[in-house]
């Protein structure tokens, strides 16, 4: 058996829901939801992190907000 990854989005909704879900039908809804997600996040960094750091920041809340924004 493999163990559950406390930190999965599957765990979350399914501690949260109080077990009230179906499992495989949230395995399927996460499997969907990862084709439905953008492809590629814009890559800002580089090979110097440090220096990039203030585009990286704001290209990972714009994707946040991205997927906030449309996860309904």
């Amino acid at each position: 058996m493999t163990e559950l990854n406390k930190n999965s989005f599957f765990f979350y909704f399914y501690k949260k829901t109080g077990g009230l879900h179906d499992p495989a039908l949230l395995t399927k809804m996460i499997e969907i939801l990862k084709e439905w997600l953008p492809e590629n996040s814009p890559d800002l960094l580089g090979d110097d992190m440090e220096e990039n750091y203030p585009l990286y920041a704001l290209g990972q809340r714009d994707y946040k907000d991205f997927i906030m924004k449309n996860l309904k």
